[in-house]
């Protein structure tokens, strides 16, 4: 959260708001722009798994019809939310996770927001005990207490009193006509006025009544006058008194800081059609486009742990040994008798060959 830096961060001690002395001046934001821009509509970008589970690390791009990329983020978990103007567009993974296949491209449109708008509504005064006291407007057949809770524009003019107005979505051309500050840049103009309703009493998004134990009155007068200071160029006097605890912090929070805003809020302008009293304005919420890219695991192949073959050594046994089966019984090595019957028959030879060579000597 920026805070002013003019004033610290810390527990303070005011008076209420008192609508006193003022002057007029005129608001220029920081940044320079046109003096309109294009609506725009929420879209949600969420990753998950195969098993609906979110998925982290993801590169993800927004590319437009005319190829160029709007958004580049790595999604970390969480819904991204953005805003973006009619049109179509291609969610493109440029990087899956560790683990994930690349998902498909996803092409998308976007539409403008088709909110319905009512005529015939009653601006007026809800008040009851304990301070509990603002502006609001309803149809005719709603309690009074059933109205919804808006914000005056048009500081000067006479506050709601019973009379009707037309509900219309907030426009730069509607903003340009009804209001009186100089708008250099609509768009932060704009994006202003809905961080101070949505954190402002009637939404308190950030719980800042119950922290500075801020009244029901006291917090709708801040916020008040936080509206009047974007639209009207107008600074009511906050005497700096002991009062409304917080009002002074709460203030600043609204003006100052630059607390984000969900994209799926839409202002919406109350015209009076009696141009005596004040102009309103209000948000509503509506249901964004959700564009849901899934990936899927990539799949390992797994090499099947097949048993070899054992090696069988074959020796070759000289041609004249061999193992001799005995039916399973190893009774050892024989060798073959065919060399030593060829040596008997030598020898046997020779023997003759002596005797009869010894009878002839006879």
């Amino acid at each position: 959260m920026k805070i002013s830096k003019k004033w610290k961060i810390g527990l303070f001690l005011v008076c209420s708001i008192v609508l006193c002395k003022r002057y007029a001046y005129t608001i220029h934001a920081e940044e320079t722009g046109p003096d309109s821009y294009t609506e725009t509509s929420a879209v949600n970008i969420q990753k998950q798994d195969e098993n609906n589970q979110p998925v982290s690390g993801a590169d993800l791009q927004i590319i437009d019809q005319n190829n160029q990329v709007k958004e580049a983020w790595t999604i970390d978990g969480t819904t991204h939310e953005t805003s973006l103007e009619p049109g179509t567009y291609t969610l493109h993974e440029q990087q899956a996770p560790t683990g994930y296949e690349t998902s498909d491209d996803i092409t998308f449109t976007v539409t403008a927001p088709q909110l319905e708008n009512r005529t015939g509504l009653i601006g007026y005064q809800y008040s009851v005990v304990h301070g509990d006291w603002s502006y609001r407007v309803r149809t005719t057949n709603q309690d009074l207490a059933d109205g919804k809770i808006v914000y005056c524009l048009n500081e000067h003019r006479t506050y709601p009193h019973d009379n009707t107005y037309t509900e219309l979505d907030a426009t730069s051309e509607l903003f340009t006509q009804y209001i009186a500050t100089n708008i250099t840049n609509m768009q932060a103009f704009q994006e202003n006025l809905k961080r101070v309703l949505y954190y402002g009493y009637g939404s308190d998004a950030l719980g800042l009544q119950k922290t500075y134990n801020m009244s029901n009155l006291a917090f709708r007068r801040v916020t008040q006058v936080a509206v009047w200071y974007y639209t009207d160029g107008q600074i009511t006097n906050i005497p700096d008194t002991p009062g409304s605890h917080g009002s002074y912090m709460i203030y600043h929070v609204l003006v100052d800081s630059d607390l984000a805003v969900p994209n799926s809020i839409q202002l919406k302008f109350y015209r009076t059609d009696d141009s005596y009293y004040q102009n309103l304005i209000g948000f509503v919420r509506y249901v964004p486009l959700t564009i849901t890219m899934t990936d899927k695991q990539k799949i390992t192949p797994v090499t099947p742990n097949v048993p070899t073959s054992p090696t069988v050594s074959h020796t070759i046994q000289p041609k004249d040994t061999y193992e001799q089966s005995t039916y399973g019984v190893q009774t050892g090595t024989s060798q073959s008798s065919v060399p030593y019957l060829f040596l008997s028959v030598i020898a046997l030879l020779g023997f003759v060959a002596i005797i009869k060579q010894k009878e002839s000597f006879d």
